[in-house]
């Protein structure tokens, strides 16, 4: 199985130190979906939100878990800065699945039910929180594409494995549209829910 993914998200990456102010209480923070890049050593130093506003990270932080010059989708908390460059103080975030979708796939396309919490198109991602019960196996997901124009049919895929269902977890995942936007009217995302499968559409 190619390109899959292991999730459960309730955990955090890592704190962030400081750049301007200790402790700071009860900022105006926000918390949505972003792509993250990092620099030459590894530092997260940009934020890039679906509407398109780029601001610098003050207060770059590194893990040794992120690899230098790359992109990150993530769900981020974060709190914008007034600054002659727009500036934004990154307290946390959580990776997110974030595969473009696979046109191919030669085996069963498991189908474990979930329930959606929300799902959204926004800029050039589709974006899904989901309710899954799990006790302490991992979860695979991926997007599978079965048509492509001049509608996109996507499917989740979702193979719980031997978890036993035992406490509802969230898992974010977010679907990149890019290569979908020249000559296509809508986008057609099917989920096999505990209701039953449900196809959500959203225009380009």
């Amino acid at each position: 199985m190619k390109q899959v993914f292991i999730a459960f998200l309730l955990i955090v990456a890592f704190v962030f130190q400081s750049c301007q102010e200790d402790n700071p209480a009860y900022p105006p923070v926000l918390t949505e979906f972003a792509n993250l890049q990092t620099d030459h050593s590894g530092n997260i130093h940009a934020l890039q939100t679906d509407d398109g506003l780029m601001f610098d990270i003050c207060n770059p932080a590194n893990d040794g878990k992120l690899v230098p010059d790359s992109a990150y989708r993530v769900v981020a908390l974060y709190e914008p800065r007034t600054a002659e460059t727009p500036t934004a103080y990154l307290y946390d975030y959580i990776q997110t699945f974030s595969q473009k979708p696979l046109p191919v796939w030669k085996d069963e396309l498991k189908q474990d039910p979930v329930k959606v919490q929300s799902i959204w198109k926004k800029g050039d991602y589709l974006n899904l929180v989901l309710l899954v019960k799990a006790q302490d196996k991992p979860h695979v997901f991926h997007f599978i594409e079965t048509a492509r124009s001049p509608i996109v049919q996507l499917h989740l895929y979702h193979d719980k494995g031997a978890d036993i269902e035992a406490y509802t977890q969230r898992a974010y995942l977010s679907v990149p549209l890019q290569q979908y936007k020249a000559n296509n009217t809508e986008i057609q995302f099917t989920i096999n829910t505990v209701q039953g499968q449900k196809t959500y559409t959203f225009p380009f």
